[in-house]
């Protein structure tokens, strides 16, 4: 009897024994997790440089990483040089399972699914919340994963709280500036952050960008330049120093694309880069200044705008650029300081009008006024200024240069442009018959206010700009076969002549024009 009972007791044993392994073994695990990061592996190639967990920044060495991208459509898969991956399935990144499970190199990236990965005593869990799969075999992958790490004791003694880290960190360039972003650490009670700015991804976080912590899990970075990339982390504050940082983000500063606006003097229709827009209230001319809306001259320049109906007060902002104006007074303020007007804001039928070049240039735009057109056009930000030409040297004496051949003269190449002198105008302006007399009447002695370009046979060109009152000289060149290009005429551009109808005689037109201004020009009875 003992003997039977004592084998019932130990196969009773054993049978509980195999019921509470598998309960031990997915119980959660012994991790005291860090702040969850997200950042997107594999944009940068098939084999991209994956995460390296270990301080939370994309590896360099691909035989160090700890996770990495490839594909093999029609699917996309992690693999792990350094380590191991486990795939948990669709399950709560929040809760995890005990770490044991199979354990392979190569897993399947799974939208929705959470996985474990090891190395040594380091611990990492994460969740796939995007896959995008290149077009072709050789595209580029991505895939995009939430992550926290943890570490362990090696000789047992429980588990190692990571440091707390500012996570899911985002950097975005916008209007010439970077705006970041981020979440809190999990747990920490006001924390204070420091942001750290480099030019390459390798750089060391040493002098933060204010010299003092921030509450906000905000920062905009204004001191950037057009044309660069720049690399942001985030490091959280701890006894007085910087205790850890986050993952590192990047942002590529565009260069500011111009805005172009036109407006024409009793007009109700303007121009934003070409697309027309209606206005309540014309443009009108007073004293020989162009008074145009306000609002709506604030909007096209991308400007902030606050108005004061109680001292009819108006304030613009622009980049690094405060003005205020009032309505009747002929003093405004920029940036604090005093600016005299030949014209103040005025009410027309219950809209209040602005003078156009006053607050154009004083935020920072170019202007440029066509007489006979009655056009202005504003371009933000203003062209830079050409460089200012050396002082000539007087050369000393030089031989006498050998006698050379006189160069054949070009002939027409562009047989479709009739060569002679066009007037010029904006487009939406009308022609004047008073201005067709004759190349001599419209021309003149040269005073004309008139613009008019000249294009000769020979290769040459004459133009005069009553934009700038300035006349150019020079050669013409041909433009894909039936066009010509004039270099570095009226502001200092390259300009483009082409044909704007087929041939019909003497009152054929043509198009005169660069990326941000437009003449149509009329060929003139010799």
């Amino acid at each position: 009897m003992r003997l039977t009972e004592l084998r019932r007791s130990a196969t009773l044993l054993l049978a509980l024994l195999v019921l509470l392994v598998p309960l031990m073994a997915h119980a959660e695990t012994p991790f005291a997790w860090s702040a969850y990061q997200t950042v997107t592996l594999g944009d940068t190639g098939l084999q991209a440089p994956g995460l390296t967990f270990a301080d939370g920044r994309t590896g360099l060495s691909s035989s160090g990483n700890d996770l990495e991208v490839e594909q093999n459509l029609p699917d996309v898969f992690l693999t792990s040089p350094a380590g191991a991956i486990l795939d948990l399935g669709a399950v709560s990144l929040d809760k995890v399972p005990a770490l044991d499970g199979e354990y392979t190199r190569k897993v399947k990236a799974e939208t929705g699914h959470v996985y474990l990965y090891l190395r040594d005593n380091f611990a990492a869990k994460f969740q796939v919340t995007r896959v995008v799969k290149g077009a072709l075999r050789y595209s580029m992958p991505a895939v995009t994963i939430r992550y926290a790490t943890g570490s362990q004791d090696p000789a047992g003694g429980g588990s190692t709280p990571a440091a707390a880290v500012a996570s899911d960190l985002v950097a975005a360039s916008t209007d010439g500036k970077v705006e970041l972003w981020w979440s809190p650490p999990s747990g920490a009670s006001n924390p204070q952050y420091y942001v750290y700015r480099g030019t390459s991804a390798t750089f060391v976080p040493t002098t933060p960008l204010t010299d003092f912590p921030l509450t906000k899990t905000g920062f905009v970075d204004e001191s950037v330049k057009a044309g660069t990339t720049y690399y942001y982390v985030v490091g959280v504050v701890g006894g007085g120093r910087t205790a850890a940082v986050s993952i590192t983000v990047q942002a590529a500063v565009e260069p500011v694309k111009p805005v172009v606006i036109q407006f024409q003097d009793g007009s109700t229709t303007a121009y934003v880069d070409g697309l027309a827009k209606d206005l309540d209230v014309g443009p009108r001319t007073i004293d020989s200044r162009m008074m145009v809306p306000l609002r709506f001259l604030g909007t096209a320049l991308g400007a902030d705008l606050i108005w004061d109906p109680v001292e009819y007060k108006i304030t613009y902002r622009l980049g690094d650029r405060e003005l205020v104006l009032w309505v009747d007074k002929p003093v405004g303020l920029l940036n604090g300081q005093e600016k005299s007007m030949d014209v103040p804001p005025t009410l027309v039928s219950g809209r209040t009008l602005i003078p156009l070049r006053f607050v154009s240039e004083n935020l920072g735009a170019q202007v440029a006024y066509d007489a006979p057109t009655r056009t202005a056009t504003i371009t933000y930000p203003a062209p830079a200024a050409a460089p200012v030409p050396p002082e000539p040297v007087t050369p000393g004496p030089q031989p006498e240069p050998e006698p050379q051949p006189e160069p054949e003269k070009p002939v027409a190449v562009a047989p479709n442009i009739p060569w002679g002198t066009y007037a010029l105008r904006m487009p939406g302006a009308a022609w004047s018959v008073e201005l067709m007399d004759s190349v001599t009447n419209y021309v003149g002695t040269g005073t004309s206010t008139r613009s008019w370009i000249r294009l000769n046979q020979d290769g040459t060109y004459v133009w005069f700009s009553a934009w700038d009152g300035r006349t150019y000289e020079g050669k013409w060149e041909v433009w894909e076969g039936k066009s010509l290009m004039i270099r570095s005429a009226q502001e200092g551009r390259d300009w483009i002549v082409s044909r704007t109808t087929p041939a019909q005689g003497v009152d054929d037109e043509i198009n005169l024009y660069n990326s941000y201004t437009q003449y149509l020009g009329k060929l003139l009875p010799e």
